[in-house]
Protein backbone atom coordinates (compact mmCIF):
# COMPACT_ATOMS: atom_id res chain seq x y z
CA UNK A 1 0.00 0.00 0.00
CA UNK A 2 1.65 3.43 -0.80
CA UNK A 3 0.13 6.69 0.45
CA UNK A 4 1.37 10.43 -0.42
CA UNK A 5 0.28 13.06 1.55
CA UNK A 6 0.36 16.25 0.56
CA UNK A 7 1.53 18.90 3.37
CA UNK A 8 -1.84 20.81 1.81
CA UNK A 9 -2.65 24.98 0.37
CA UNK A 10 -1.72 27.53 2.23
CA UNK A 11 -4.26 30.49 2.43
CA UNK A 12 -2.69 33.95 2.52
CA UNK A 13 -4.85 37.08 3.04
CA UNK A 14 -3.26 39.78 -0.21
CA UNK A 15 -4.21 42.94 -1.47
CA UNK A 16 -4.64 42.74 -4.78
CA UNK A 17 -4.89 46.38 -5.95
CA UNK A 18 -4.94 49.93 -4.29
CA UNK A 19 -6.38 52.85 -5.82
CA UNK A 20 -4.76 55.38 -7.76
CA UNK A 21 -2.18 55.51 -10.41
CA UNK A 22 -0.79 51.96 -11.71
CA UNK A 23 1.63 51.13 -14.42
CA UNK A 24 -1.22 50.70 -17.26
CA UNK A 25 -4.41 52.99 -15.76
CA UNK A 26 -5.22 55.02 -13.34
CA UNK A 27 -7.96 52.94 -10.56
CA UNK A 28 -10.65 55.08 -9.01
CA UNK A 29 -11.76 54.20 -5.31
CA UNK A 30 -15.58 53.86 -6.56
CA UNK A 31 -14.55 51.48 -9.53
CA UNK A 32 -12.65 49.15 -7.52
CA UNK A 33 -15.42 49.13 -4.63
CA UNK A 34 -18.06 48.66 -7.59
CA UNK A 35 -16.83 45.90 -10.13
CA UNK A 36 -13.28 44.08 -7.80
CA UNK A 37 -15.81 42.05 -6.23
CA UNK A 38 -17.69 40.97 -9.21
CA UNK A 39 -14.87 40.32 -11.66
CA UNK A 40 -12.07 39.11 -8.97
CA UNK A 41 -14.29 36.03 -7.97
CA UNK A 42 -13.58 32.84 -6.34
CA UNK A 43 -11.38 30.41 -8.52
CA UNK A 44 -9.73 33.42 -10.05
CA UNK A 45 -6.48 32.01 -10.85
CA UNK A 46 -3.03 33.13 -9.28
CA UNK A 47 0.49 32.75 -11.56
CA UNK A 48 3.79 33.32 -10.84
CA UNK A 49 4.59 36.00 -13.11
CA UNK A 50 2.32 37.68 -15.88
CA UNK A 51 2.52 35.84 -18.93
CA UNK A 52 4.09 37.37 -21.79
CA UNK A 53 2.84 38.36 -24.96
CA UNK A 54 4.46 35.43 -26.32
CA UNK A 55 3.52 33.57 -23.80
CA UNK A 56 -0.35 34.42 -24.05
CA UNK A 57 -0.46 33.84 -27.78
CA UNK A 58 1.35 30.37 -27.41
CA UNK A 59 -0.96 29.54 -23.97
CA UNK A 60 -4.00 31.74 -23.40
CA UNK A 61 -5.13 29.64 -20.97
CA UNK A 62 -2.08 30.25 -18.91
CA UNK A 63 0.30 27.71 -17.67
CA UNK A 64 0.06 25.00 -15.94
CA UNK A 65 3.58 24.96 -13.94
CA UNK A 66 3.56 28.47 -13.08
CA UNK A 67 -0.29 28.32 -11.42
CA UNK A 68 0.79 28.96 -8.16
CA UNK A 69 -2.93 29.05 -6.87
CA UNK A 70 -6.69 30.82 -6.68
CA UNK A 71 -9.01 33.18 -4.85
CA UNK A 72 -10.35 31.06 -2.35
CA UNK A 73 -13.27 33.72 -1.86
CA UNK A 74 -14.58 37.38 -4.22
CA UNK A 75 -12.06 39.86 -3.47
CA UNK A 76 -13.59 42.52 -1.60
CA UNK A 77 -12.78 46.05 -1.02
CA UNK A 78 -11.62 48.11 2.39
CA UNK A 79 -11.04 51.50 2.77
CA UNK A 80 -9.19 50.80 6.46
CA UNK A 81 -7.53 47.48 4.87
CA UNK A 82 -4.32 46.21 6.92
CA UNK A 83 -2.06 47.90 4.24
CA UNK A 84 -4.54 50.65 3.26
CA UNK A 85 -7.32 51.37 1.03
CA UNK A 86 -7.43 48.84 -1.38
CA UNK A 87 -9.19 45.71 -2.90
CA UNK A 88 -8.56 42.78 -0.64
CA UNK A 89 -8.97 38.90 -0.79
CA UNK A 90 -7.74 35.21 0.46
CA UNK A 91 -5.22 33.42 -1.44
CA UNK A 92 -5.45 29.73 -1.45
CA UNK A 93 -1.35 28.57 -2.64
CA UNK A 94 -0.74 25.29 -3.90
CA UNK A 95 2.02 23.14 -1.51
CA UNK A 96 4.48 23.14 -3.76
CA UNK A 97 4.40 27.11 -4.06
CA UNK A 98 3.32 28.51 -0.20
CA UNK A 99 6.52 28.02 1.05
CA UNK A 100 8.18 29.96 -2.04
CA UNK A 101 5.73 32.63 -1.68
CA UNK A 102 5.48 33.08 1.58
CA UNK A 103 9.24 33.46 1.99
CA UNK A 104 9.80 35.79 -0.70
CA UNK A 105 6.76 38.22 0.45
CA UNK A 106 8.68 40.90 1.65
CA UNK A 107 10.60 41.04 -1.61
CA UNK A 108 7.30 40.79 -4.07
CA UNK A 109 3.91 42.22 -4.80
CA UNK A 110 0.20 41.29 -6.12
CA UNK A 111 -0.32 42.19 -9.58
CA UNK A 112 -3.85 42.14 -11.46
CA UNK A 113 -4.28 40.93 -15.52
CA UNK A 114 -7.34 42.44 -16.41
CA UNK A 115 -9.57 44.31 -18.83
CA UNK A 116 -11.92 47.41 -18.71
CA UNK A 117 -13.04 50.41 -20.21
CA UNK A 118 -11.42 53.73 -19.87
CA UNK A 119 -12.92 57.18 -19.56
CA UNK A 120 -12.73 58.37 -23.15
CA UNK A 121 -10.20 60.84 -23.74
CA UNK A 122 -9.16 61.28 -20.12
CA UNK A 123 -5.61 60.85 -18.20
CA UNK A 124 -4.73 61.19 -15.16
CA UNK A 125 -0.90 61.01 -14.27
CA UNK A 126 -0.07 60.07 -17.61
CA UNK A 127 -2.39 56.88 -17.74
CA UNK A 128 -5.74 56.53 -18.58
CA UNK A 129 -8.73 56.62 -16.24
CA UNK A 130 -10.75 53.20 -15.61
CA UNK A 131 -14.18 53.45 -16.09
CA UNK A 132 -15.12 50.08 -15.60
CA UNK A 133 -13.92 46.79 -14.66
CA UNK A 134 -14.98 44.07 -16.95
CA UNK A 135 -13.13 41.35 -16.78
CA UNK A 136 -10.12 39.03 -14.99
CA UNK A 137 -7.04 36.80 -16.07
CA UNK A 138 -5.27 36.42 -12.96
CA UNK A 139 -3.72 38.38 -10.27
CA UNK A 140 -0.06 37.51 -10.20
CA UNK A 141 3.03 37.47 -7.85
CA UNK A 142 5.39 39.73 -9.59
CA UNK A 143 8.92 41.14 -8.97
CA UNK A 144 6.82 44.62 -8.41
CA UNK A 145 3.46 45.73 -8.48
CA UNK A 146 2.48 48.40 -10.49
CA UNK A 147 -0.56 49.37 -7.86
CA UNK A 148 0.04 48.62 -4.21
CA UNK A 149 -0.45 44.69 -4.55
CA UNK A 150 1.12 42.32 -1.84
CA UNK A 151 1.05 39.59 0.02
CA UNK A 152 -0.33 40.32 3.44
CA UNK A 153 2.56 37.79 5.80
CA UNK A 154 3.61 39.37 8.62
CA UNK A 155 7.03 39.43 6.94
CA UNK A 156 5.47 41.17 3.87
CA UNK A 157 3.90 43.98 6.46
CA UNK A 158 7.04 44.90 7.67
CA UNK A 159 9.21 45.36 4.74
CA UNK A 160 6.72 47.59 3.07
CA UNK A 161 5.96 49.38 5.84
CA UNK A 162 9.73 50.41 5.80
CA UNK A 163 9.24 51.41 2.44
CA UNK A 164 7.29 54.21 3.63
CA UNK A 165 9.82 56.31 5.90
CA UNK A 166 8.02 58.57 8.82
CA UNK A 167 12.00 60.11 9.21
CA UNK A 168 12.91 63.58 8.83
CA UNK A 169 15.64 64.68 6.43
CA UNK A 170 17.87 65.79 9.42
CA UNK A 171 17.65 62.13 10.72
CA UNK A 172 18.40 60.89 7.87
CA UNK A 173 21.28 63.03 7.32
CA UNK A 174 22.91 62.18 10.17
CA UNK A 175 22.01 58.36 10.37
CA UNK A 176 23.97 58.51 6.68
CA UNK A 177 26.67 60.58 8.46
CA UNK A 178 26.34 57.67 11.36
CA UNK A 179 27.10 55.05 8.86
CA UNK A 180 29.88 57.07 6.62
CA UNK A 181 31.96 57.86 10.28
CA UNK A 182 31.62 54.00 10.84
CA UNK A 183 32.67 52.92 7.77
CA UNK A 184 35.35 55.04 7.49
CA UNK A 185 36.65 54.05 10.96
CA UNK A 186 36.25 50.05 10.09
CA UNK A 187 38.55 50.66 6.74
CA UNK A 188 40.77 52.48 8.62
CA UNK A 189 41.06 50.08 11.80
Amino acid sequence: LSLIESSGSVRMPIKLIAPGKGSSAFYPAEVLKRDGPTVFTKGTHIYINHATSAEEAQRPEGDWHKLAGALESNAYYDEAGKAGPGLYGSALFTSDYAPLVKEKAAFTGMSIRASGVAEAGKMRDGVPILKQLTGAESVDVVTRAGAGGMILTEAARTANSQQESTMTDEEIKKLVESAVTTAVTAAVA
